[in-house]
């Protein structure tokens, strides 16, 4: 079996989408070349990467390659919210094997070559959203994510205990820097919200576009009418932990960081990975 993640900055849509011209598909492109000449190939082949790869010259490179080599493919975009976890994070995924997958019904919601669901996964949903539709961190974007994620849990089920995360949150807060500078593009959510938005590797370091801040105090009030400066400050927003994004990506409860691991680290990490689904 070859599971593959090539790197995704040639296909990111914020990135120049240089796709085989970046030297980073390098690595993809020789595994290509290589599946062509092997006279045993994997039986199994999975591949993840951004959404946008779909469209690139590096897939049908492979595809091409693949349906040479006699094998069945099927292909995804898939979200956590589609599993019931509050987080939006629409990825690739490729399934090659060489024995024919089972017929998919006819009427399964499709973006482009991709299925959007996963065939006869008993919990797998769709969910219908158009990107550009509401912009990430505005009341329309906050209202429509909820009025989507009927089915998900609610943040709360993924946060910390008090116990976990201590009783300094210092480390964990927003600094008044970053809601002077960021304040309007801020995604801001709260324990009873059933969405966030995508964590990216830059989380912490960059704050439009790479993750949600968690609101701590009580009562809640989503979303904020005033982006003002003494308004942001009031709600106390903090960033999620590692631990926290680990779970909202799907992993399990017992999987755990080395305990040397700065906490900058395990957000990197798990910013930078997929998720998993059951």
């Amino acid at each position: 079996m070859w599971l593959l993640s090539p790197p995704c900055q040639p296909h990111t849509r914020q990135g120049m989408k240089r796709d085989c011209e970046d030297a980073r598909s390098d690595g993809l492109l020789h595994l290509i070349s290589l599946l062509k000449s092997l006279k045993q190939t994997p039986d199994y082949i999975l591949l993840e990467n951004v959404e946008g790869f779909e469209t690139s010259q590096s897939r049908e490179l492979l595809l091409e390659v693949l349906k040479n080599q006699q094998y069945s493919v099927q292909e995804f975009i898939l979200s956590p919210n589609q599993f019931q976890i509050p987080n939006q994070r629409d990825r690739y995924f490729l399934i090659a094997r060489k024995k024919a997958f089972p017929i998919p019904p006819e009427d399964i919601p499709r973006l482009g070559p991709c299925y959007r669901i996963i065939p006869f996964h008993p919990t797998c949903v769709n969910i219908t959203y158009k990107s550009g539709t509401a912009e990430m961190g505005t009341k329309e974007s906050h209202d429509l994510w909820n009025s989507l994620n009927t089915k998900c849990k609610p943040l709360s089920e993924f946060l910390d205990s008090p116990m976990q995360l201590g009783t300094d949150l210092t480390p964990f807060l927003v600094k008044q820097s970053v809601l002077q500078k960021s304040g309007p593009h801020l995604d801001i959510v709260t324990p009873n919200d059933k969405y966030s938005c995508c964590f990216t590797k830059a989380y912490r370091k960059y704050h439009r576009g790479t993750g949600s801040l968690l609101q701590t105090t009580i009562p809640y009030q989503l979303p904020p009418v005033s982006r003002d400066l003494d308004n942001l400050m009031s709600l106390k927003l903090r960033y999620f932990t590692g631990t926290e994004m680990k779970r909202l990506h799907g992993f399990p409860e017992d999987f755990g960081f080395p305990d040397d691991m700065p906490e900058v680290q395990r957000v990197k990490l798990v910013g930078n990975i997929s998720f998993v689904c059951n």
